[in-house]
């Protein structure tokens, strides 16, 4: 799909198009039109982030209030999108009327441009009658694919399920982890350090602006993806023996950053080359010494490492994300998280089998659907070489509702809401028999 140069709105509509209708990640599409994206200047890129990601976060709403103005579907997908891209300008971002009907319509492609007079109409009488959408966009049950709502208020009840999704329509804020001593380089921005010692930016920047950046002081890591490792270092800080972990699943990398700041050895095993790419990129940026195996972890069978400790944050549907990542609400169908759950008890199975008697394995998924998380680790404590190590009050602090009667974490997104919330994940802490 050809863009304008310098066109935001195209561009926009080439990302959307990927992520709604080939099923790329809104974080991998721009990883792979990096150089397009790069011609445009900072102020461009901030608006074309925003369109995307208000498009996809608000899909819901929007389709809604498009099919009241249609007589019958429209079955092209890249008109659908244009008439998002409208629709999200009007009603959520505020652009004025006539700019954001006239430049949407003329996004159209040539070979589409039978349609211009539909979209215009459409947009035209949305921006005349916004006040007639209020019902729409604020009531919670449009937000989501209904298969995806049901079950939720089915696991999590309905109250649990508004209270998510209130936090998915969000904009997450910044995650810093560092060590408390090196707080000082953010007291002149607007921060707040939360339980667990993390600090979070209320203010969006750009990442490579902030300070120390390239002195590699600091990483990013939302502030629930630093418990599943801080729940391994727990157990191994007092273990005398000689400490060699492993992050399976390890891009891009932000939970071996954090192993390898706890002084742990570490070998982290992916697969996903341009992932890979970006871990190398931010353990450099770091200044840490790394050992990066690229390879299928189930595939990976070492002979000779004595193994202390497993971190294994599974490949997952990502449901606890869509406040970062709300392209996944789009994505992702039930039979998904039935594939991925196979997935996710052969990595546990093999993570077993190379870890020695005595270790430690963390199992982490940032999924709030128990057939990734609960349901797993309760069928893998009737295996005869598993033996759960509960997760106490003490490790977590202000998350103790997220410690479920076996001794598991399950968070979910709108927990810390009094700080902004964060992602959700499922965690299990086992040792190896």
């Amino acid at each position: 799909m050809k863009i304008k140069k310098n066109d935001t709105r195209s561009f926009a509509l080439k990302i959307l198009y990927n992520i709604l209708h080939k099923n790329i990640f809104f974080s991998d599409a721009l990883i792979r039109y990096e150089n397009d994206f790069e011609e445009f200047n900072d102020k461009d890129k901030k608006y074309i982030y925003q369109l995307i990601i208000t498009v996809i976060r608000r899909l819901g709403y929007i389709e809604r209030i498009i099919n009241l103005h249609l007589q019958k579907p429209i079955k092209n997908p890249e008109i659908k999108i244009v008439l998002g891209i409208g629709v999200a300008q009007i009603i959520y971002l505020r652009t004025p009327d006539y700019a954001a009907v006239n430049q949407t319509v003329n996004i159209i492609k040539p070979k589409l441009n039978s349609f211009k007079p539909l979209v215009n109409a459409i947009l035209r009488k949305i921006a005349k009658n916004q006040e007639k959408y209020f019902n729409i966009t604020n009531s919670t049950k449009h937000m989501l694919p209904s298969w995806i709502l049901k079950k939720w208020e089915k696991n999590h009840g309905e109250n649990n399920t508004k209270l998510i999704i209130k936090s998915l329509l969000s904009e997450p804020y910044i995650d810093i982890s560092i060590k408390t001593s090196e707080n000082k380089i953010f007291e002149q921005l607007n921060t707040q350090v939360l339980p667990n010692g993390t600090i979070r930016l209320k203010n969006h920047y750009k990442i490579s602006s902030l300070p120390k950046y390239r002195e590699g002081n600091w990483w990013v890591q939302d502030a629930a993806a630093t418990i599943p490792g801080s729940l391994l270092i727990n157990k191994l800080k007092n273990n005398p023996d000689k400490k060699l972990v492993i992050d399976a699943c390890a891009a891009p990398g932000g939970k071996s950053i954090q192993l390898l700041r706890s002084g742990l050895e570490v070998i982290s095993i992916d697969r996903n080359k341009e992932r890979i790419n970006t871990m190398i990129k931010n353990l450099k940026r770091m200044n840490l010494t790394y050992n990066i195996i690229d390879n299928n972890f189930l595939n990976w069978n070492p002979t000779s490492l004595d193994i202390s400790g497993i971190l294994l944050d599974a490949p997952c549907s990502g449901t606890g994300t869509l406040r970062r990542n709300p392209d996944i609400i789009w994505s992702r169908k039930k039979r998904d998280i039935e594939n991925l759950s196979r997935i996710q008890i052969k990595l546990l199975k093999h993570s077993l089998k190379i870890l020695r008697p005595g270790g430690t394995l963390v199992y982490a998924v940032c999924s709030i659907e128990p057939e990734e998380g609960i349901n797993i680790a309760r069928k893998a404590l009737s295996w005869p070489n598993v033996e759960l190590s509960k997760i106490s009050d003490e490790e977590l602090p202000k998350l103790e509702e997220s410690i479920t009667k076996e001794g598991f974490v399950q968070i979910l997104p709108h927990y810390w809401s009094e700080f902004g919330g964060l992602d959700g994940f499922f965690i299990a802490r086992f040792e190896k028999k």
